[in-house]
């Protein structure tokens, strides 16, 4: 709306005008004149921020001009005052149109008021009003007394106004605030003297006729006109009127609370301000409250009192907004409760399973002890199985290891937990017959033990007395071959004493006692005392001088041959370590020509971008806008892989670039002002950053962090990633 000193608005409500200029947007100061009364309004990008009229400032002055009738509204050049007002012009508007409604509720109830009395000078302010409706503006620079005074208004129909100088302008009757009788009797030439000009040279005339022809035509212009404008504004309140009924109609309808806002926002962004906007905006807090309450409720700890303390909580809401709209979806949140404590249980067994499988069978357990009767009982009884057959398969798998390594405790614990835990699974007998097996195997080797200290006789009536006391023993078959043997033992002991006379005698010749040795063991290969044969053989074989004397030489040999193989081992080794060295001398010059050049392609290209980044020569750069220093390559320049979150921490941590060890993850707002905010700094081709900024769960941990695509140039939307993701890092620290 262009709006123009010295212009006059007519046809027109001041409240209606006021709401146009705050959607405009537009500053001017209003000059609004009612009879005697004068106000001043400044308004500076459509808000209202100060107000005057006599006396009164601020909210007063405007509460009483919106109160007055007939009002003119003059754009006017005055200097506006200090703000006095804070207050939202629909709050303002709201407020005054209430008040102006008391008062007139107020004036009915007193009566018809007496007659005003007849106005006897017209002040300034209306003849410059008048000035301003007859196009011809006074000159403000001269002294109200240098402003010819108007003649004073007809008290009655039959009385004739009293002549006007041909230099003052004609004023209006619409501007003179002459009731309807007046105006037409003025118009239609009753009174006796109608309209006077005065002239220099004559004494008076009667006006011409196509004034009145002007005049009426410009009345009838303005009746239609209202009358068009009034139903237009009827029409506009009906339909308003309509539409925030079934709002409210919908609202009541819908059962969730995140539907009724998307209403109300969506109500309030396609309608301008009216008259029902502060109710809508009402119940959109109310709605905030509810989704805010919905929170706390997820919140409260899941125990005996859940239910009672979250139906406690909405209850008392609508205790404190009776016959609120919300009231339905509020119902249908209280019928829901149990089912919700039911899936957030639920949903609290599936996050568990990463946990133990000891850990997991305790929340099945729970579950199925809290909601007996839950819609999900079903699926967490599957679970518990599906628990058995992990139990089950982990005892399947780990029992050949526990047989070959004779260590049976793993297993046995296993066992233990299966039919402790499930003793209706239809491989109870079969877990608890394999348990039993492995302690007699656990006993068994016990006494195995113990028999290696003992003589073959106490030994063999041990193995007896276990026999006597558990014949039922899974491993009695085993226990009567140990038996047998030390039976065998005991024989094989005299033969071997016999033999170990012999070759134990000093006397006899060494070559008769390594044979008396020899003979035995071809006769007792697996004899108990075979061992000890061995042994005895070599002990005597090693008496021989000559196998002493070759025995030095080949261990001369021997280590002549490991002495050449380590020095020949060292040489290799040796020159794989200098290969290994330029190698990885080469790779590291490559790196850094390669980091030097892609250093130098961006400095190529921040030339183009005015003086924002200032690059100080040594990998890192200062950003002008937000003050903030960068590295000029991020991890990828730099040829690193994508890291997840808590490597590219410690990465960006340990860095010295620049001289500064206080590198850090930037923010999501400083990688958005760096790479969304003209001019663009490069990007390296990475698809996303990780940011400092890590998304809280339901239960206060943090297993996702936001990140940033610096890619998307045209809007910036926030995402985040599992902490365990891929990502990249660009380095930041503040100086």
């Amino acid at each position: 709306m262009k709006i123009e000193v010295g212009g006059q608005i007519q046809g027109i409500s001041l409240s209606s005008f006021l709401q146009i200029v705050q959607m405009d947007k537009t500053s001017c100061t209003l000059k609004i004149y009612a009879n005697d009364d004068v106000g001043y309004l400044w308004l500076s990008d459509g808000n209202l921020v100060a107000a005057e009229s006599g006396d009164l400032h601020g909210l007063d002055a405007v509460y009483e001009i919106i109160c007055w009738n007939d009002t003119v509204i003059v754009i006017d050049n005055a200097p506006a005052p200090a703000h006095n007002i804070t207050t939202p012009l629909l709050t303002i508007l709201m407020e005054g149109l209430k008040l102006r409604d008391d008062r007139a509720a107020k004036a009915a109830a007193e009566g018809p008021s007496p007659a005003a009395a007849p106005r006897k000078k017209t002040t300034v302010d209306d003849q410059i009003a008048m000035q301003f409706v007859m196009e011809k503006k006074p000159d403000l620079t001269e002294s109200p007394a240098e402003i010819p005074p108007l003649p004073d208004l007809p008290t009655t129909p039959d009385t004739a106004p009293p002549a006007m100088s041909v230099s003052t302008p004609l004023p209006s009757a619409i501007d003179l605030d002459l009731d309807d009788a007046d105006r037409d009797e003025e118009l239609n030439g009753e009174n006796d003297g109608a309209w006077i000009y005065e002239y220099e040279d004559e004494d008076t005339a009667e006006p011409s006729s196509p004034i009145r022809t002007i005049l009426i035509v410009f009345l009838l212009f303005l009746v239609i006109s209202g009358g068009a404008f009034g139903g237009y504004i009827w029409y506009r309140a009906h339909a308003l009127e309509t539409e925030f009924n079934t709002l409210i109609t919908d609202l009541s309808a819908m059962q969730k609370f995140r539907q009724q806002k998307t209403l109300l926002e969506t109500y309030l962004d396609s309608h301008v301000i009216n008259r029902f906007t502060l109710q809508v905006t009402e119940h959109l807090n109310e709605a905030n409250d509810l989704i805010e309450l919905t929170h706390r409720i997820d919140a409260l700890p899941r125990n005996g009192e859940f239910i009672g303390t979250s139906v406690g909580l909405l209850k008392s809401h609508l205790k404190e907004n009776r016959g609120t709209p919300f009231a339905t979806a509020i119902g249908v949140k209280i019928k829901s409760l149990p089912a919700q404590l039911d899936d957030l249980d639920y949903k609290k067994l599936r996050r568990a399973e990463g946990q133990s499988t000891q850990a997991r069978l305790g929340l099945y357990r729970a579950y199925l002890s809290d909601h007996p009767h839950g819609k999900h009982t079903r699926q967490v009884t599957n679970l518990v199985a599906s628990v058995s057959d992990e139990y089950y398969l982990m005892l399947k798998s780990k029992a050949p290891s526990c047989y070959k390594t004779e260590n049976w405790e793993p297993c046995i614990s296993l066992a233990d937990t299966f039919t402790a835990e499930f003793p209706e699974d239809s491989r109870f007998n079969e877990v608890w017959l394999m348990r039993g097996e492995m302690i007699d195997l656990v006993q068994f080797k016990g006494m195995r033990e113990q028999a290696a200290g003992l003589s073959f006789a106490d030994a063999r009536a041990m193995y007896i007395t276990y026999l006597q006391n558990t014949p039922h023993s899974t491993l009695t078959s085993e226990v009567r071959k140990e038996i047998a043997s030390l039976t065998q033992k005991a024989e094989q002991q005299g033969q071997w004493n016999e033999v170990r006379t012999v070759a134990d005698d000093p006397k006899k010749p060494i070559n008769i006692r390594i044979q008396e040795v020899s003979l035995y063991m071809e006769r007792y290969p697996d004899g108990a005392f075979i061992k000890d044969a061995r042994a005895l053989k070599q002990s005597l074989e090693s008496q021989r001088g000559r196998l002493l004397e070759e025995e030095k030489a080949s261990r001369q040999v021997l280590l002549a041959r490991q002495a050449e193989a380590r020095r020949i081992e060292e040489e290799r080794n040796r020159l794989l370590a200098r290969q290994q060295a330029e190698t990885e001398a080469k790779r590291r010059q490559e790196i850094a020509a390669r980091i030097r050049a892609r250093e130098a392609e961006i400095r190529t290209l921040l030339k183009g971008k005015g003086d924002r980044f200032v690059d100080h020569r040594n990998s890192t750069f200062t950003d002008s806008q937000s003050g903030l220093t960068w590295m000029i390559l991020d991890s990828k320049n730099l040829g690193f892989a994508c890291m997840p979150f808590a490597s590219a921490k410690s990465w960006v941590e340990a860095l010295t670039t620049g001289g500064f060890t206080d590198w850090r993850i930037p923010s999501p707002n400083e990688l958005a002002l760096l790479y969304n905010g003209k001019p663009y700094y490069p990007t390296s081709g990475a698809s996303w950053y990780w940011t400092s900024e890590l998304e809280t769960g339901a239960w206060g941990t943090s297993t996702e962090a936001f990140t940033f695509n610096p890619n998307n140039k045209e809007t910036y939307t926030r995402e985040s990633h599992p902490l365990s993701g891929c990502g990249f890092v660009h380095a930041v620290r503040t100086p």
